[in-house]
């Protein structure tokens, strides 16, 4: 269940990110890819998600957690945009999570390279064939839904 951002939270917070990737065709229609956690994590699909290293940024975690959850290279990125998009959660150990949404739009479609310890299948899914089934949490759907009607 997703709960308002409430501001006056202690430094106690988990600190997350959660990053679309997508690209557009010649005809500027969107592409995006969706991850499937491996059978440890419940064989779930969802965006690019992970946590903060100690003193990075949210910006800068969006990016390194697509570069090592998908291979994407550094070349391969476009542009790099806050959502302005925030979720505040219970995570599945009862702790207080600040997820911040962003999305990476790339120049075109790459080779995945997954991290097994993390994931075991991936999809790119057209922009017409999103549905809110697409991904398990709401807040995943709420990104993706962003991206697709305002970038």
């Amino acid at each position: 269940m997703l709960r308002p951002i409430s501001h006056n939270k202690n430094s106690m917070i988990k600190k997350k990110i959660q990053t679309i990737l997508f690209f557009r065709n010649a005809d500027k229609q969107k592409t995006f890819l969706i991850l499937r956690t491996n059978q440890r994590r419940k064989n779930f699909w969802q965006n690019v998600t992970g946590s903060l290293d100690q003193g990075e940024s949210f910006e800068s975690a969006a990016i390194r957690e697509a570069q090592e959850e998908t291979g994407l290279s550094k070349s391969n990125i476009l542009n790099v945009h806050d959502l302005d998009l925030s979720f505040e959660f219970f995570d599945q150990w009862k702790k207080d999570v600040l997820e911040k949404c962003f999305a990476i739009e790339i120049k075109e479609e790459f080779s995945i390279q997954l991290d097994p310890s993390e994931h075991d299948q991936f999809k790119w899914v057209k922009q017409e064939d999103l549905k809110s089934d697409i991904v398990k949490f709401e807040s995943n759907w709420k990104a993706l839904e962003k991206v697709n009607k305002n970038l």
